[in-house]
């Protein structure tokens, strides 16, 4: 799997949105070191005067299982925390997407573990009991 499968999950899901008022849409999927498989998103759609539009983009089962797929086996060869995404109306061949590892998102997950428990969680996409149905 490829980050660009993502960005083309994306694009298919935006492509099918019923809105024509949107001009930007960006998104951050965060995935800390969760013991059950998941991830968290924070999306934001924008209009042409920059002011933040009430638009849900609904994600499905073929989004969702890309994204795990792809947290699964980039976190196989590095340590990864993050995806974003932007795109323009319009201009879905100029859409941007990266990966990358924020440290903080590590700590805010560990700080809200049991002390006990604060490094020793094995995260989801080490855990073949989570991940058997996604490799």
């Amino acid at each position: 799997m490829k980050l660009t499968e993502i960005k083309d999950q994306f694009i298919r899901l935006l492509e099918n949105l019923n809105s024509d008022v949107w001009i930007l849409y960006e998104a951050i999927i965060e995935f800390p070191p969760f013991i059950n498989k998941g991830y968290n998103i924070v999306s934001r759609f924008e209009n042409g005067n920059k002011e933040p539009l009430e638009i849900s983009l609904r994600r499905d089962w073929e989004f969702t299982t890309a994204v795990l797929k792809f947290v699964c086996e980039v976190n196989q060869v590095g340590q990864y925390n993050q995806i974003h995404f932007k795109i323009e109306k319009g201009k879905f061949d100029e859409a941007t997407i990266s990966i990358l590892f924020d440290q903080k998102i590590e700590e805010v997950f560990q700080s809200n573990l049991p002390k006990s428990k604060r490094g020793k969680t094995i995260p989801w996409w080490k855990n073949p009991n989570e991940t058997k149905d996604l490799v």
